[in-house]
């Protein structure tokens, strides 16, 4: 992928679209910004080869096992959270993704609006509005249930995790 700034082309990552300034790496006509998207790049050129039954097939197998972070009992799926930390000019966002029980993602969540509504405050003007969004936003993913079956981020989850055991295979 490539982006014309004035009379150049700037090249994109293949794999997590980041700008490539100098080096990177070619491969099939792409390229990627370090080894990490190359081979992720490398996995994903297997995702069609896999029928959508049997990627359906694992997601649920995925969703109904033990949650990776207490032990505890499915189902499992991906929770997102938000987090704003903010010093007097400088406001830091994040994106925060476990793959756990609803018990677990909900307690990262509840932890992440917590240093949100302690740190976030104290930047301006970033930290006074961001702090608000990130904090509803939190709570309103809190209230949300869990799927009744597995979700569209768990479903291509499984489509990876597949494709990378077939790629091994292959290679």
């Amino acid at each position: 992928l490539f982006f014309r700034f004035g009379d150049s082309l700037v090249p994109f990552c293949g794999t997590c679209n980041s700008f490539i300034i100098g080096g990177g790496k070619s491969e099939g006509g792409k390229r990627y910004c370090n080894d990490q998207c190359l081979e992720y790049g490398r996995t994903l050129n297997y995702v069609g080869d896999i029928p959508d039954e049997i990627v359906a097939q694992r997601a649920w197998q995925m969703r109904d096992a033990g949650c990776p972070r207490c032990g505890g009992p499915g189902p499992l799926d991906f929770a997102g959270s938000r987090q704003v930390i903010s010093v007097i000019i400088l406001t830091r966002t994040s994106d925060t993704t476990v793959f756990s029980c609803k018990k677990c993602g909900n307690r990262k969540t509840i932890q992440s609006t917590a240093i949100s509504m302690l740190t976030g405050w104290w930047g301006f003007p970033w930290g006074l509005i961001m702090t608000p969004i990130v904090v509803v936003s939190n709570f309103v993913s809190l209230l949300q249930p869990s799927p009744p079956g597995p979700s569209a981020r768990l479903l291509e989850a499984a489509k990876l995790d597949m494709a990378a055991q077939l790629r091994q295979r292959v290679e």
